[in-house]
């Protein structure tokens, strides 16, 4: 979190090529949060045992994820408090 504290800065052609860009991946966002975790467990098999063997609900929660930052993108007080209460929560597993 400690890199949230400085401030980073998109240019607002770079917000939109991000935002339009996340818009086309949303139209196959299960396809694409399935295909990013058996990418992952490929590079990290040893790390497959900290997750539900339900990938397609995972899937939806990177997507989730990811679309709350997109989202707030501009705000970047909003990122920080979304990722602690991701934080927050991952420390219950």
């Amino acid at each position: 979190l400690k890199a949230m504290t400085r401030n980073v800065f998109l240019s607002p052609d770079e917000q939109i090529l991000i935002k339009v860009s996340w818009g086309k991946l949303l139209t196959h966002q299960q396809e694409a949060g399935e295909i990013f975790y058996t990418h992952f467990f490929t590079l990290k098999p040893e790390l497959k045992n900290l997750f539900r063997p339900d990938l397609k609900s995972q899937a939806h929660k990177l997507i989730a994820a990811i679309t709350i930052l997109v989202t707030k993108m501009n705000k970047a007080s909003h990122i920080q408090e979304e990722i602690q209460k991701l934080a927050r929560r991952h420390v219950q597993y």
